[in-house]
């Protein structure tokens, strides 16, 4: 990237994408771009997918660690998780104990995955 490219990024969350598109400054013509797609039982992490797809993007390795993060064991707030037993996708209000809330109702925090902790 020269000082006079521009980066921008496409975050699909539905479809758990990033797309990195490096263009000319001036002419605004796409110079190159980078793909990064979450695997569907991984959780899905906006940052390190523009991380990702910036790499691609310059044709530069990405690294182990970006691509093997460790998945969150806990459920934070502002995660979207997906409840376990009834397949229904929320996102996290609040924590407490071993409770987790959202805008409908609480549910036990083992009856969660979370699918997003972006918390964009």
């Amino acid at each position: 990237v020269k000082m006079k490219d521009v980066v921008t990024f496409i975050v699909n969350k539905e479809k758990r994408t990033v797309v990195a598109l490096v263009r000319y400054a001036i002419s605004k013509k796409v110079k190159a771009r980078g793909i990064a797609k979450c695997h569907p039982d991984d959780c899905f992490n906006a940052a390190i997918g523009r991380a990702i797809a910036l790499r691609r993007a310059l044709g530069l390795e990405v690294p182990d660690e970006y691509l093997n993060t460790p998945q969150p064991t806990e459920v934070r707030v502002g995660d979207i998780a997906i409840i376990t037993y009834k397949g229904k996708v929320v996102k996290v209000t609040k924590v407490v104990g071993d409770k987790v809330y959202n805008e409908d109702s609480w549910c036990w925090k083992a009856n969660h995955k979370v699918i997003d902790d972006s918390r964009e």
